[in-house]
């Protein structure tokens, strides 16, 4: 087992890691220079949040796709919750955030504790499984977060049935509390 993860990380290893990102890039409906920019603008939201309070990039997440920001977590408090969102504005590419941030103790449902982060993250990965292996959904098309066993969907699908196929599968998985869809439909006005 150990021979197989060193093996990622020899040269060899790291071109065929590096071209199979690049391959999976090109084939979602943004393209590889969007999926590239979105990144970027990922990594450099990321970076400000740390440079800020380094309690940010930990307790909130940002998914980028095509200029929109989706902030998601339990954030300590309403200051930092502000500042995430100004810090994401604050990115010249972006041109929408959605902040479905919470501050921790203004919910009762919010906790925040280990337990629930290891359950949101069991969620996440069943989801991206499912829709990995349903042959009927584009899975590369999407990007789903977590936060306090609420789903959050972002993408492009092929189709309205596709979309709600994709719903569907974040409905049926244990402990999903709310799922919030911010998927676009391809060609569809907006999209």
């Amino acid at each position: 087992m150990a021979s197989l993860l060193l093996a990622g990380c020899t040269p060899t290893g790291i071109a065929i890691g590096a071209g199979a990102r690049v391959a999976t890039a090109a084939a979602e409906e943004r393209g590889l220079r969007g999926s590239a920019e979105d990144t970027w603008v990922t990594t450099e939201i990321n970076r400000r949040w740390f440079e800020f309070d380094h309690r940010l990039p930990l307790q909130a997440t940002v998914t980028v796709r095509d200029g929109v920001a989706l902030l998601t977590g339990v954030v300590d408090t309403a200051d930092l919750r502000l500042a995430a969102v100004r810090l994401a504005w604050s990115e010249e590419a972006i041109h929408r955030v959605i902040n479905e941030l919470r501050v921790a103790g203004q919910d009762s449902r919010t906790q925040g504790d280990t337990a629930d982060a290891g359950r949101d993250l069991w969620i996440a990965k069943t989801l991206e499984a499912r829709l990995l292996f349903d042959g009927e959904i584009l899975s590369i098309n999407y990007a789903v977060d977590v936060a306090d066993r609420v789903v959050y969907l972002m993408g492009t699908a092929q189709s309205a049935a596709e979309r709600d196929r994709v719903i569907a599968h974040a409905r049926d998985i244990a402990h999903v509390r709310r799922v919030v869809s911010y998927v676009g439909i391809k060609g569809a006005p907006g999209d």
